[in-house]
């Protein structure tokens, strides 16, 4: 089975990411894995080594063959428009048939899309759906170094529901084993994005003003410009979310405002300014997620993987966005004519009362053994292993043996650069560039 592993950016987590897959379907026989990526400053041998085709390096009658298909293309560019979000559509065009001419000589069985959502992702995602080609999608996990591939979608449009994790039995070791990996996530202060070193809390509460008699509610930042935010929140930016819980919220009760480490500076100052008008703001960027949720009673978010990181302490979340938590029964999403209801049951009750702890064990065993790719191992999730194996196709030759020695000397640039390379590797009848 040939899979193309679409990455499109020179973001070094996503590269991580594939490397991670490359490394992991290669102890299996029956695949054989490329990646495109636009920008990548890797060696030759580097991108020799894990099949990775940069755009940049691509052989100029490739690149003519691509604007040529760009120049004249019958595509509507205003349909373009809602895809670019970092792009113009002029260029998402040209990057789409840059894609595009490399997919028509790879002819992979099998596309894995990062996010598929916005700007160049997007736009392929559009075609090969319109093309009924075979495509996963891939994004980020929840838990901290993991990553997903899924058929359905990314996110909240993923396949993970109550039915999913009730699926899986999980036994009374693994839920122990779950709870020495959370307990371990806590101590070291390990989350979704790098965090700084863990103070004690009398430090934190001392920095930031806060009494033993205060209720704080901590509410983590996210990127406006987020598939998170865009896709599955019912506001337009992150201020929206926190002037709605500033205007809500009896005065005394105090709001741990944390930045993104990736937001822009628009929503730095327009944060600012709610401080103006309300003095039980707190604006942090310097403190760990962990002590932050150490010194709150509540976690309220649009949709943050800190509202699950808030249950490894313990410590009370809800929702206002869409979400794979939502749809797997850990987290409740709270609609805003709801909000101060159900905030306030949520501040006078303990935790038990409101979580099953046993399920979020459950629910986070089966996402970590079952779902979810580690950057720290080539272990194959058993439902990426099954969803790749129902989709295996046999290959019209098989490459890896009949080519084998060809692919060491030359590398995968050296074929997809030259003349040489479109008649031995590619599944097409042999032509000239």
């Amino acid at each position: 089975m040939r899979i193309l592993f679409s990455i499109e950016t020179d973001d070094k987590w996503i590269l991580n990411a594939y490397l991670s897959f490359f490394r992991t379907v290669n102890n299996y026989s029956g695949f054989e894995v490329f990646a495109t990526v636009n920008g990548c400053s890797k060696s030759w041998d580097f991108l020799y080594r894990y099949n990775i085709i940069n755009y940049g390096d691509l052989h100029w009658n490739l690149v003519y063959s691509a604007e040529r298909m760009s120049r004249f293309a019958k595509l509507d560019k205003s349909k373009l428009g809602k895809y670019a979000l970092w792009s113009t559509p002029e260029n998402l065009l040209s990057n789409f048939y840059l894609w595009k001419t490399v997919y028509d000589y790879i002819e992979p069985d099998l596309v894995i899309l990062w996010n598929g959502i916005t700007d160049i992702r997007g736009v392929i995602c559009e075609y090969l759906k319109q093309k009924n080609k075979k495509f996963f999608y891939a994004e980020k996990g929840l838990l901290p170094n993991t990553f997903y591939i899924d058929p359905k979608g990314i996110l909240a449009d993923s396949v993970i529901d109550k039915s999913f994790i009730s699926a899986y039995s999980v036994s009374e070791a693994k839920l122990k084993d779950t709870e020495r990996y959370i307990r371990n996530i806590i101590s070291v202060g390990e989350s979704g994005w790098e965090q700084p070193s863990r103070k004690s809390v009398s430090e934190i509460k001392r920095l930031l003003g806060i009494t033993i008699h205060d209720k704080v509610i901590f509410f983590p930042g996210q990127v406006d410009s987020d598939v998170n935010i865009i896709r599955y929140s019912p506001f337009n930016k992150v201020v929206e979310a926190l002037q709605l819980l500033l205007e809500r919220i009896p005065p005394n009760l105090k709001v741990v405002f944390k930045v993104h480490p990736k937001a822009d500076k628009k929503q730095l100052i327009h944060v600012n300014k709610l401080k103006e008008y309300h003095n039980n703001l707190i604006l942090v960027d310097d403190i760990n997620i962990y002590d932050l949720l150490e010194i709150s009673d509540i976690t309220v978010s649009i949709n943050s993987t800190v509202a699950l990181e808030s249950l490894f302490s313990r410590k009370k979340a809800f929702l206002l966005g869409d979400s794979l938590l939502v749809n797997a029964g850990v987290l409740e999403k709270v609609e805003i004519e709801n909000f101060s209801s159900i905030l306030d049951c949520y501040l006078n009750n303990n935790f038990e009362q409101i979580f099953d702890w046993r399920y979020i064990l459950k629910f986070i065993s089966v996402m970590k053994n079952k779902y979810y790719f580690s950057l720290s191992d080539n272990n194959f999730p058993k439902y990426a292993y099954d969803l790749l194996h129902t989709h295996t196709e046999l290959l019209p030759l098989d490459f890896r043996l009949q080519f084998n020695g060809l692919y060491k000397d030359f590398g995968l640039l050296d074929k997809i650069i030259s003349r040489f390379y479109y008649g031995m590797y590619s599944r097409g009848n042999n032509k000239e560039l």
